[in-house]
């Protein structure tokens, strides 16, 4: 087994969410976030001699964006409190509309 660590990165973004309120019974949270994630030197042993025992070669994945890790994500959830008597408690109605932007699963040696 063989483990690799990435010598530099640069992570640049930002996040927003905002909740509204009309009134006491119904509320909505939007929220978006935008990260900007890539590899400033990463290099990885690309080919191994017969014996596999010594790197022969190296792949360079600078610039490459991290894995698993979206560039845009947003999302909106509204709340709507259930008109019922108090000593019911405090229903509430809630529904959630995600997304996200595609992400790199695996990279390819070059």
């Amino acid at each position: 087994m063989l483990t690799v660590n990435a010598a530099k990165a640069t992570i640049k973004g930002l996040e927003f969410e905002s909740t509204f309120i009309p009134d006491d019974n119904f509320q909505v949270t939007a929220f978006y976030s935008y990260t900007d994630a890539s590899y400033d030197k990463f290099l990885l042993p690309a080919t191994l001699d017969p014996t596999g025992m010594t790197v022969t070669s190296l792949a360079d994945h600078a610039g490459d964006p991290f894995a698993y890790t979206p560039r845009h994500k947003l999302g909106v959830t509204g709340r709507f409190h259930l008109p019922v008597d108090g000593s019911y408690g405090t229903p509430y109605l809630s529904a959630t509309w995600y997304w996200q932007s595609k992400v790199v699963v695996q990279r390819r040696l070059r």
